[in-house]
């Protein structure tokens, strides 16, 4: 055997002992730790899910506690200092001082004695927008003086213009202390009050009187389209006159939606009181 023959093996047989120690070594020794990071790893991925998913919830969980706080914070109830009208019509005016505001009138009915308290009996009527008018019941009912809303009824006003509003009568009975037991103050009357979220206006008509012309706009109905260009239009409205558009340009009970020049169309979308309409116009050839 010559001389770098057996180095070779030598060297050959170092390699094989050194690979098999590192193998035995990571099966027998670094396995078991690695199948624990493995195992760690993945509870560490499920608690981060969890934790992301709290994450995202948060900001609902915190406007929830803002909520609940201002809920306690008004929850512990008092009584008017006294029967005098004048106090609760002027912490009637400071309720309807927040926007949507309502219109309103008040009465004084009369005054009822009991043992510690009493009650004062009170008409109130007007005007104002659905929200506003079911802002104004909730700040009564739940603001720090005991108060209760009696024999509410509303009515819409189903006139152009006033869709949106309604006319509200009510009574309310606002009880007061008789024997000084609360030592109310004005800032114990006047506690915030949270209105609650309201979008959905019941009374409000889903098919409505179509608005007359008042302002002149061009009568797309009544007008014949002239010309196009990329950028507007040309018509001969409702009196003969030669009018021009651009899109979106208002006309009577809509808008101009879209030009077709190769058509030659123009495309008007029009409401009329509720009911959505798409009125095409041609050049003529």
């Amino acid at each position: 055997m010559t001389y770098a023959l057996r180095n070779t093996l030598l060297l050959l047989l170092f390699f094989v002992i050194i690979a098999g120690g590192g193998a035995s070594y990571i099966y027998f020794v670094q396995k078991s730790a690695i199948e624990e990071l493995e195992e760690s790893l993945a509870e560490k991925e499920a608690e981060y899910e969890q934790l992301s998913a709290i994450a995202e919830t948060y900001p609902v969980m915190l406007d929830g506690v803002e909520r609940a706080e201002s809920f306690i914070e008004n929850y512990n109830k008092t009584l008017f200092p006294t029967n005098d009208p004048d106090q609760i019509y002027k912490f009637l005016a400071e309720l309807n001082m927040v926007w949507p505001r309502v219109e309103f009138n008040y009465v004084f009915n009369d005054s009822t004695n009991m043992d510690q308290y009493g009650i004062v009996t009170s008409s109130l009527s007007g005007m104002g927008s659905y929200r506003a008018i079911y802002n104004f019941v909730n700040r009564i009912e739940n603001s720090r003086p005991v108060q209760k809303v009696n024999n509410l009824q509303v009515s819409p006003i189903n006139q152009i213009g006033e869709y949106g509003n309604a006319n509200f009568t009510f009574q309310v009975h606002s009880y007061y202390d008789r024997t000084n037991q609360f030592e109310t103050t004005e800032e114990d009357l006047l506690a915030s009050i949270r209105d609650p979220e309201m979008f959905h206006n019941p009374f409000f008509p889903l098919i409505r009187d179509i608005e007359p012309n008042e302002d002149n706009l061009t009568d797309v109905e009544n007008s014949r389209l002239i010309g196009v260009s990329s950028s507007r239009i040309f018509l001969r409205n409702q009196e003969g006159q030669l009018v021009n558009l651009t899109p979106n340009a208002e006309v009577y009970l809509g808008r101009l939606q879209a030009i077709d020049v190769q058509r030659g169309s123009a495309m008007f979308r029009l409401n009329k009181g509720g009911i959505i309409e798409e009125v095409t116009l041609e050049v003529r050839r």
